[in-house]
């Protein structure tokens, strides 16, 4: 496909995948339900082995929360490629939330409600727990990395092929970049010592669920070939012999 039919695609509605909704809610109602069991349940209950079941169980809510957004960001590509060619006000503001998504995190981590004493604190080099990584901060970027992906590339077999990459080397490469040091805001993006949720290897679940994203939507679009082939031909056949 090239730059003009590119250019001239037209907004394409969007496109829900029940399934992936259904994905969603669930993540998010056992991430509520573990908070709950850990804030209230007494500890020698937390001993059980049931508990730890729950617990192990409750280790693939973070990465279901980071595939999921890694699926719908592919969907959103897919279904408004034309807001990440003309870079036009629908994906200025898919970015905004984007860079919001990034400021609660560390708003949640925030030392003080002053912006003075926070400052004075960062100046002061005691802000470790401020400059921590959650996963919302993990969401953000994967996002933003995903979205320079797309804006740069455009092509959809090419995005998902270096999405592909992208995602083996996040989960490859932790023990290697955790030794990187460049800055105190920087540095806990890639230490698992620092951080509960560095982008190494957090962000390969996020682009895990874009490649599965991906690989689906080729699936559609092939079956769709199909049927509609399938259609002509017997279009064909019914016109070759009338009744």
């Amino acid at each position: 496909m090239n730059w003009k039919s590119w250019k001239n695609e037209t907004a394409g509605a969007i496109k829900r995948v029940e399934a992936v909704d259904l994905f969603r809610f669930l993540v998010l109602f056992f991430m509520i339900q573990g908070h709950l069991f850990r804030a209230y349940l007494l500890p020698a209950v937390r001993q059980a082995h049931w508990y730890l079941i729950h617990e192990t169980l409750h280790g693939m809510v973070a990465p279901g929360f980071l595939f999921s957004a890694g699926f719908t960001a592919f969907l959103s590509f897919h279904n408004k490629r034309q807001n990440y060619i003309h870079l036009d006000r629908a994906f200025f503001k898919r970015l905004r939330r984007i860079l919001f998504v990034i400021a609660i995190g560390y708003w949640i981590h925030l030392p003080f409600f002053s912006l003075r004493k926070t400052l004075w604190q960062i100046s002061q080099g005691r802000a470790g727990e401020f400059f921590k990584t959650d996963i919302l901060q993990c969401i953000g970027v994967g996002l933003l990395l995903f979205t320079i992906i797309a804006v740069v590339l455009k092509n959809e077999k090419i995005v998902a092929l270096v999405s592909l990459l992208a995602g083996a080397l996040f989960f490859l490469l932790p023990a290697t970049v955790k030794h990187i040091h460049l800055h105190p805001a920087i540095d806990p993006y890639f230490n698992t010592d620092i951080s509960l949720f560095p982008i190494f290897p957090w962000a390969g679940f996020l682009f895990l669920g874009v490649v599965t994203a991906a690989v689906q939507q080729t699936g559609k679009t092939t079956a769709l070939g199909i049927a509609e082939d399938h259609a002509a031909i017997n279009r064909e056949m019914s016109a070759a012999h009338p009744g």
